[in-house]
């Protein structure tokens, strides 16, 4: 009776998972070890052993980096480039890009945004050098942090106010005199601050009216801003 005890080599038919489905061995004298009684000079040792073998494929992962950055638009779409894709699990050499670049906040908001989550699939990675991506699980999604920051608005005052001449160069504005520019449809605000000032007390040289806002001056309208 022989056991073998030890390869020399074993060897898959292909590295790649879809080709790759049997395994040789050389064996050498040293590779088997006599059981019980036996004396493996009666026998001819055979050199060679095949068989079936596999390769399953290996598993990615796939995040999503570079805290992808937009200015505030109302909605939770996400754009993304390539290099906003960190792909690992990948053998030395080899590796793929990731073609996907639509994505989803977490939130619409700049205070609650901080996360962008993407669902990919196979048509999304496109293979670098010599790689086979049939060797490996593609992910089908990824996160990462995300942000999205404020939108810039303006105001004007708008309306020409007016008054009888006081000697003072103090305004009384309304919120009609506002004009805010730079909202997403559907969203605005009112100005609640009353009091401006003329560039001049005199007559002849006031024309223009300035007045100065804080955070409380401003009222939302329509959905939440």
């Amino acid at each position: 009776m022989r056991r073998d005890r030890h390869a020399n080599r074993r060897t898959y038919n292909s590295k790649d998972v879809l080709t790759a489905n049997t395994v040789s061995v050389t064996l050498a004298a040293g590779n088997y070890t006599a059981t019980g009684a036996t004396l493996l000079s009666n026998y001819v040792l055979p050199t060679a052993a095949t068989g079936a073998g596999t390769i399953t494929v290996a598993p990615l992962t796939a995040a999503v980096i570079g805290t992808p950055t937009k200015v505030y638009d109302g909605t939770t779409a996400a754009t993304l480039a390539p290099a906003n894709y960190a792909l690992t699990g990948f053998v030395t050499g080899e590796g793929a890009t990731v073609t996907q670049t639509a994505g989803t906040y977490n939130s619409k908001d700049v205070l609650t945004a901080n996360t962008v989550s993407v669902t990919l699939a196979a048509g999304n990675y496109t293979a670098t050098g010599a790689t086979l991506l049939s060797n490996y699980v593609l992910p089908t999604a990824a996160i990462g942090a995300g942000t999205i920051t404020v939108a810039p608005l303006t105001a004007a005052v708008i309306g020409t106010p007016t008054k009888v001449y006081d000697g003072t160069t103090v305004a009384t504005l309304a919120p009609a005199n506002y004009a805010l520019t730079g909202f997403v449809t559907g969203e605005g605000a009112t100005v609640t601050q009353t009091t401006g000032t003329y560039n001049s007390k005199d007559v002849l040289t006031a024309n223009t009216v300035s007045a100065t806002l804080a955070a409380g001056n401003y009222t939302a309208t329509g959905a939440p801003c």
